[in-house]
């Protein structure tokens, strides 16, 4: 495993689980609708990938049946490779909300 990979598990807190392959709800970074492919979740981060480069720190949001969530881009990185993807860990700035709860609710947990 390279050495960035175990820096990246070290740093999660918890299990990801894996997607169906489609986001329930609308998303938005700095007030903008993005397309993201959802990749795994957890708790409280969301891993995602995207067609655009969006700053560390940015700010978004996730709505599913009404209920807003907020998150942080906490980190990204180039898609291994692939033109014009970007992915990114997210981490939900709302400590009460369960995203992996939400994300099965909806159907969207493998």
């Amino acid at each position: 495993m390279a050495s960035y990979q175990l820096k990246l598990k070290d740093q999660r807190l918890s299990e990801r689980k894996r997607f169906t392959g489609r986001l329930p709800g609308k998303f938005k970074i700095n007030g903008a609708d993005i397309s993201a492919k959802p990749i795994d979740i957890s708790a409280h981060g969301l891993g995602v990938i995207i067609e655009k480069k969006i700053a560390v720190g940015s700010m978004g949001t996730l709505v599913i049946d009404g209920i807003e969530m907020p998150f942080e881009v906490m980190w990204a990185e180039p898609d291994f490779a692939k033109n014009d993807l970007w992915r990114y860990g997210l981490i939900c700035t709302d400590k009460s909300v369960n995203l992996e709860e939400a994300f099965r609710f909806a159907g969207c947990i493998k």
